[in-house]
This record gives structure tokens, C-alpha cells and sequence, in this order.
């Protein structure tokens, strides 16, 4: 059983497929009786005191029905991506699982959609590991530094990028997560076990990449440029990319533009971006969370 089904998406497109979503999604409800009482299981098992979600809904029901505390760590919920396409009637679970949080904290550039959902909520800013000077110099010092570093990355839910772009003629050096199809004897791909993400991030100069919350908030706390894979069906990353759009801290490609990694790098290159500060707000969430 999995915690949450998510989204799936056409091959090649990064379209979703309401099909499969729709199906999936339906399946997924019918275990959503025997997820909770397996998360009040593993609470009574081990003694579990405060249950931490990061929007996966019915655990915060289990939690309720074992009467401890539960946060729910909120950037934005599935409700704000399925109540676009799906029937009210396979919303229901999901509302009633989401109304069962007790402490709801919500990340800065959270969707509005979440932002109404609860009645009320602490707002925090953003959430990084913390990055390492000495970390970021030594990953410098892997490249040559007299080319531009480009981090390239379609975050580990990457299904529906299967074409592979060249770019060895390019005078870039590329850092790219698992499975990105970027190749070249000037790109370095990093394992999927990687730890340090954020370090790669700020080792770089320019980013492009799909508009995942947890990617974002590393770019932004970089101050990296970033192109941003547009994804018009999919309302949370619809809403973050419209927003810092706004913000001129990143540019709008759609998919097929990667087939061209140089013209999209020229495009940034001639951006008078934005300035905006934001906080990685890591301890005070940590600290939330344990005064609760």
C-alpha cells in the first residue's frame, strides 16, 4: 500500500493522465480504512506521541482516533490538484482526513486553495537543509570555472521525461538529478541516493527544472535563477510559477524547449531578475512542531 497515489502523467508530455489518476485515485480510497487503522497500529506499537504529514491525509485521521497530536506540514494539499478534474464524490475522504490535522503549518508561497482549506494555520517561511560553504567550493572545484554550471533537475517523480538532450557541444557545465536525460562529457549525474542537493544548487549558476516546492525553496534560498518546466494542469505548480514569474526570480519554458538547453540558458542570461528575500525557516518549524 502506498501513502499516497499522487499523479501520473503521459509519457513525454508531463501532461497529467486523468484516466489514470481518476482510476487510481478510487483504488486508493478503498484502502484508505485499512491505512488508518495500520497508522494506529504503528502509534500503539511504538508509542508514537506526535504524527508529522506532509500532506498525506489519513494519517491525520489515525492520529485523531488515537487522540494525539498531529502537524501537517502544508504547501499545498491533493484537494488543490484533484478538485480541478475529479468528482466531488472521490473528494469526500480527502476533506473529511485533511479537517482531522491538528496543527496546520503553512510554508510561504503556499497555494491560496491550501491557505482557505484550514481555519487557521501558522505561516512559516521556507524549509532547506542548511548548505555548506566548504561543500559548495569543493563541488566548484570539480568543474571548469571559467563556463557557467547549470543544475538540471525533474525532481524523483520524473515519469513522463523519457527523451535525452546533448549537450556536450554546449560551453556550460550541467549537474543533473537521476534520471534527467541530459548527456555530454560536461555533465556530471548525480546518484539517486544523493544527500546534498541544495549544495549542488547553490554551486551552480542558473537551474532549470520542474516547479516542485522543495526544489523551489532550494533555488530560492540559493538566489539561483531557474527556468521553471510549465505544467498549466497541475495547480500547484501553476500557481508557483505564475507567482514567482510575477517576482521575476524565474522564467516560464515548456517542456519541449529542452530540446534546445542553450537557447533557454541565453534566455536567462538576459533576464533583469527580481530580488526578493526569503528565510529558511527550518528550526523555527522544528521548534513548532516540538512546543506543540
Amino acid at each position: 500500500m502506498n501513502n499516497d497515489f499522487g499523479l501520473r502523467v503521459r509519457k513525454d508530455f508531463l501532461k497529467l493522465d486523468y484516466d489514470k489518476i481518476s482510476n487510481g485515485v478510487e483504488s486508493h480510497l478503498k484502502q484508505f480504512p485499512d491505512l488508518i487503522e495500520l497508522g494506529k497500529k504503528i502509534i500503539e506499537k511504538y508509542h508514537v506521541t506526535h504524527i508529522i504529514s506532509d500532506v498525506t491525509p489519513w494519517v491525520l485521521t489515525s492520529t485523531k482516533e488515537m487522540n494525539i497530536k498531529s502537524t501537517l506540514l502544508a504547501s499545498f494539499t491533493w484537494l488543490d490538484i484533484y478538485e480541478e478534474f475529479l468528482p466531488e464524490k472521490l473528494l469526500e475522504l480527502f476533506i473529511k482526513s485533511y479537517n482531522d490535522a491538528q496543527q496546520v503549518i503553512f510554508y510561504e508561497l503556499a497555494n491560496p486553495q491550501t491557505l482557505k482549506r484550514f481555519s487557521s494555520g501558522v505561516n512559516v517561511g521556507l524549509a532547506s537543509r542548511n548548505m555548506s560553504v566548504d561543500r559548495i567550493n569543493e563541488i566548484k572545484s570539480e568543474f571548469d570555472n571559467t563556463k557557467k554550471t547549470i543544475f538540471v533537475s525533474v525532481g524523483m517523480s520524473n515519469n513522463g521525461v523519457y527523451s535525452s538532450y546533448d549537450v556536450e557541444e554546449l560551453p556550460y557545465n550541467f549537474i543533473t538529478t537521476h534520471g534527467v536525460g541530459v548527456k555530454g562529457k560536461n555533465v556530471k549525474q548525480l546518484p539517486i541516493d544523493v544527500l546534498d542537493t541544495q549544495n549542488y544548487v547553490a554551486a551552480s549558476d542558473f537551474c532549470i527544472s520542474k516547479a516542485g516546492w522543495t526544489s523551489i525553496s532550494e533555488m530560492l534560498l540559493s538566489k539561483r535563477p531557474m527556468a521553471l518546466i510549465r505544467r498549466d494542469d497541475n495547480a500547484e505548480d501553476r500557481y508557483l510559477i505564475n507567482k514567482l514569474c510575477r517576482r521575476k526570480q524565474a522564467i516560464a519554458i515548456d517542456l519541449f524547449e529542452l530540446s534546445d538547453i542553450g537557447k533557454i540558458i541565453t534566455k536567462m542570461q538576459k533576464v533583469e531578475w527580481g530580488s526578493y528575500d526569503y528565510q529558511n525557516d527550518s528550526d523555527k518549524i522544528a521548534n513548532l512542531i516540538i512546543n506543540y
